[in-house]
């Protein structure tokens, strides 16, 4: 997910949640004080002046909210997931990228530097994160992730197209990449 995806997500949240108030502040309002609400003459006054029975307009409300279920679901439904797990598919075997993450936490073994390992596929190239420690030896991280990469290629029996990112930490995940060959 990016970051605008997780933002307008978090800002529809946000939305819903200011709706739900409205709600429940509407029908907490005659209990407080006693009295009906203000808008709800004016409500009724137009509804008398349409000519629709009060039943008449409960149905027409009932299938405004079923016709905004039906679209939310549909939407829902009908959205092709972004994210593909796979990280290889041969002869009808498909490999998991949470397999790869596992294959090479396994072929590091106990670095004492290495906090976690995690993989992600995204568009046909496998995305290593590999988290570990502030201050960390990246010079002898760096041989025992080429070797770890080799084991998992010849563990898997084919070359996966690997990109592996070190990070030390969440500022330094967030900061902008640097490439180091």
């Amino acid at each position: 997910m990016t970051l605008v995806t997780r933002v307008g997500n978090r800002l529809i949240l946000f939305l819903l949640a200011l709706v739900a108030f409205a709600v429940a502040a509407v029908a907490i309002w005659p209990v407080v004080t006693g009295a009906p609400l203000p808008l709800l003459g004016a409500l009724e006054d137009a509804r008398r002046q349409s000519g629709l029975s009060a039943v008449s307009w409960a149905w027409i409300l009932a299938g405004a909210a079923l016709v905004a279920v039906i679209v939310a679901v549909a939407i829902v439904l009908s959205r092709v997931p972004r994210r593909e797990h796979t990280a290889a598919r041969m002869e009808g075997v498909s490999i998991d990228d949470t397999v790869v993450a596992d294959l090479v936490r396994s072929s590091l073994g106990d670095l004492p530097d290495v906090l976690s390992v995690s993989a992600a596929t995204e568009r046909r190239v496998v995305r290593i994160r590999v988290e570990v420690r502030p201050r960390a030896d990246l010079a002898s991280l760096r041989a025992r992730l080429a070797d770890a990469v080799a084991d998992t290629d010849q563990r898997l029996g084919l070359a996966l197209p690997l990109v592996v990112q070190v990070t030390a930490g969440l500022r330094s995940t967030f900061a902008h990449e640097r490439c180091v060959v």
